[in-house]
């Protein structure tokens, strides 16, 4: 099967690269591929003008209409990576069988309604997948605000494997490593897990829903 999976650009005031790449996708993506799908990666973020000795930097932005919830901040609203054109053009020959699309902030969700309008018009009868922070957190938003066709929390990745008929071994996936060389042509950094969840279960922290 044909993957193509996708990162999305960030919306917000303010937006930059501490080591953001989308490690969960990421491993996602790498053990999908071991089991034989074919995967092309899109990283919305992946367009930075500045980098620093490790591998921070500032993205690409430009500035976009402010959501009318937040009309009366002053400072200059932005979509943060590569241009809507830029998209357009690695789009235009891919040939999917899946589309797929992770999230990670809750209110970062407009880029990805965005992101899923534009798919829609390239690949409106191919089936859609959104994962990741936003569609864990907030299911029920999700489902009544992104035009995907099937939504996948964390708590349903078992769910998720079972339906593109991979088998799903708990202890490999969990320490798959991401092949960055195979998703990234430049690096100017790698991110690397040193263990999943966490011990403690904090009131405010969202980490046992997200990984138990």
């Amino acid at each position: 099967m044909n993957i193509l999976a996708i990162n999305p650009w960030i919306y917000d005031f303010a937006a930059y690269d501490f080591w953001l790449k989308p490690y969960g996708f990421l491993v996602l993506l790498s053990y999908l591929k071991k089991n034989g799908f074919h995967v092309d990666y899109i990283d919305c973020l992946n367009k930075k003008i500045s980098c620093d000795n490790f591998g921070r930097g500032k993205y690409y932005s430009e500035v976009i209409p402010k959501p009318e919830v937040l009309s009366s901040i002053p400072r200059y609203f932005k979509r943060y990576g590569i241009t809507v054109a830029e998209l357009d053009q690695y789009l235009q020959n891919k040939r999917p069988q899946l589309l797929l699309t992770t999230s990670s902030m809750t209110y970062w969700y407009p880029a990805i309604k965005e992101l899923t309008k534009i798919l829609k018009t390239y690949f409106a009868n191919i089936p859609s997948v959104l994962g990741g922070t936003y569609a864990t957190l907030c299911s029920s938003h999700a489902k009544e605000t992104i035009p995907v066709d099937y939504i996948f929390p964390n708590e349903k990745l078992s769910h998720f494997f079972e339906w593109v008929n991979v088998p799903f071994n708990h202890e490999q996936f969990y320490t798959t490593l991401p092949e960055y060389e195979y998703f990234y042509s430049h690096l100017d950094y790698a991110v690397l897990r040193t263990s999943w969840g966490c011990p403690f279960a904090c009131k405010f922290c969202a980490i046992k829903k997200l990984f138990p």
